[in-house]
Parts: structure tokens; C-alpha cells; sequence
């Protein structure tokens, strides 16, 4: 080794200290770092799930059983609620009927779909094709929106056939495709959770 120039030897010296040093930190130091950032991750995320549980259990030691049944009964009057579920599914058909029949719109077609279950609630959907114009189809997203019990629009496709440049007292019908949804409850599950929250 003494036989190799001086610059030789100070460049091994150099790339052995440099692979020293890489290796101590692939095998310690970024071990330990990556350790120590999750750690305080879990400790930040510990933190917030403490909060909020804190501000749930404050609300809970001061909500009364009035607060829940009016909760509850503001909750049901966004639900089409009835005994079963067939009375449901021709509550929540026979109110979107009427919704679009007051519209103005003409209904070309209405297909129901599957109820599906979330729990204690249940998805109605209805599948709406219609014709009418402008300001009638207006009416009808207006109507939808502010409709009691809630219904979600879930799809929509508004499609023109004519000419959209045209004058506006001779514009083209335009069709409408919308998918609504409604949630009904199980009025027995909910009674029975007034009572158990009435305790």
C-alpha cells in the first residue's frame, strides 16, 4: 500500500469512509429514523382520535332524551318511513310520480329499481326518462332538490335533440334521464331505539 501514490491511497481512504458511512446509515441511523417518524405519526394520530372522542363524550354527558327523540324525529322526516317495505318502495314511487307529474314534464318512462339494504336503512331507486322543456325540467331538479323526505339524485344526463341555438319560445324539447335514490327505515327498529334511548 505504501507503494501507491499519495492521492491513490487519500482516494481509497475517501470511498472506504464513504461506504462506511453508507452502510452506517442504511443499518442504523435510517432504521432508527423511519422508527422515530412513524412513532410520532402514531402518537399525532393517537392524539386527534382523542380529541375527538373527548368532544363525543362531552356532547353525550350533555345530550338529554328530548335532545335524541327530536333528533331522531328530524332524522325520519328525511326517511320515507312506513310498516313494510313493499308500502315503502310505492310510497317513495308514487311520491316521485307526483313530483314529476307537477313538474310539468311528460314521463316517458319510470322503471323502479332493487331496494337495497345499509343497516337499519333502505335505498329505493327509480330510474326516470322524460321530456319537457327547459324551464319545466327547472322545476323538476328544483322540485327534487327541496322534496321531503330527501331524495339524491344519483345520475343525470340531459340530452337536446334540436338545434341549442334556436329561439327560446321555439327551442326544442329536451330529454332527461335521472337515477333518484330515497332512504326508508325500518319504523320497528327506530321505535325501538326511541325507546332505548328514552330510558
Amino acid at each position: 500500500m505504501n507503494e501507491l501514490p499519495i492521492f491513490v491511497r487519500q482516494g481509497l481512504a475517501i470511498g472506504l469512509l464513504a461506504v462506511a458511512l453508507l452502510f452506517g446509515w442504511s443499518i442504523v441511523l435510517r432504521p432508527l429514523y423511519l422508527a422515530t417518524k412513524q412513532s410520532v405519526e402514531e402518537l399525532d394520530d393517537a392524539r386527534f382520535e382523542l380529541q375527538r372522542l373527548a368532544i363525543l363524550a362531552e356532547d353525550a354527558a350533555t345530550t338529554t332524551p328530548d335532545a335524541i327523540l327530536s333528533e331522531l324525529d328530524a332524522l325520519q322526516t328525511q326517511l320515507f318511513a312506513m310498516r313494510t317495505e313493499s308500502d315503502t318502495d310505492a310510497h317513495f314511487i308514487t311520491a316521485v310520480d307526483q313530483l314529476i307529474r307537477s313538474s310539468g314534464v311528460r314521463l316517458l318512462q319510470l322503471k323502479a329499481g332493487v331496494p337495497s339494504r345499509a343497516g337499519i336503512l333502505t335505498r329505493y331507486t327509480v330510474d326516470i326518462n322524460a321530456a319537457g322543456h327547459e324551464s319545466d325540467i327547472a322545476r323538476l331538479l328544483s322540485g327534487i332538490e327541496q322534496h321531503r323526505p330527501l331524495l339524491v339524485i344519483d345520475h343525470a344526463a340531459l340530452l337536446s335533440q334540436g338545434n341549442p341555438f334556436a329561439d327560446f319560445d321555439n327551442a326544442p324539447e329536451l330529454s332527461v334521464q335521472l337515477r333518484l335514490s330515497g332512504f326508508g327505515a325500518d319504523i320497528n327498529i327506530t321505535e325501538s331505539q326511541e325507546r332505548e334511548n328514552a330510558r
